[in-house]
Order: C-alpha cells, then structure tokens, then sequence
C-alpha cells in the first residue's frame, strides 16, 4: 500500500559521475562487497536517506506519512550497471528498475521536475529573526 504522503527535507540533484562516485564511495566506506545498487524509475536514479526511527517518526510512519531526510539523484538512462572509475579501477552502479513501486514513481515525477535553486543573499537578509 504507499504511503499517504512522503516529505523529502533535503533534495540534491547531481551530474552522473558525481552520483556514481558517490555511491561507490560510501559502498566502499562501508566495507560492503559486490556492487552498489540505486532505484530508478522513468530516467531518474537515486539513493534516499531516511530518518532513523525515533518515537515520532514511528508515530508519523503509523499514520501514513514517511520523511525521508535526504534523497540524492541524477537523471540518466537506463543500464543494467553503470561503470564509474573509482580509486584508479572500474567499479559499476547497479540500477534497478523501481517502475512497480508507486511511491518511487511519484517521487520520481517530483524530481523530474525539480529546480535546484540557490539561496540569495537578499533572502537571506530580509529573512525575521526566528
């Protein structure tokens, strides 16, 4: 059953080869073996981060809402592995297809027509004291 609603509290859009060098690294950091794997749905790859499961997040997921804290992603076509040059040697990505899932493809609608956007210095100066 999806959920009722997602909240994604931090969206980074990245080049292909910056996203690939990013998952391998952090495969690699974990000491984990084999190959990386990422989501992909409708030309979007991305990894999520979600929120560990504190009292209130557990409260939210029961009601049918679930925060992911960060998603990462890159848009790129379809490979059954993508091949990325990671400490002087190949190392691949693998994707995998998502295009079941109804919230992967929902978010993935969202992300397509994301817009990174900067923070100007106006905005930040005409911003009230919290």
């Amino acid at each position: 059953m999806p959920w009722k609603r997602i909240v994604v509290h931090e969206i980074k859009e990245m080049e292909v080869p910056d996203f690939l060098l990013m998952v391998v690294s952090q495969f690699e950091a974990q000491k984990q073996i084999g190959d990386p794997g990422v989501d992909w749905v409708e030309g979007i790859a991305f990894i999520r981060g979600d929120f560990p499961d504190t009292p209130e997040v557990i409260r939210e997921k029961l009601n049918g809402i679930l925060h992911y804290g960060m998603v990462s992603f890159t848009r790129t076509s379809f490979e059954e592995r993508k091949k990325v040059l990671f400490n002087g040697r190949d190392r691949f990505v693998r994707l995998m297809k998502g295009d079941k899932n109804p919230d992967f493809i929902n978010l993935c609608k969202f992300l397509g027509g994301f817009k990174s956007r900067e923070v100007s210095t106006a905005a930040i100066a005409t911003t009230p004291d919290v």
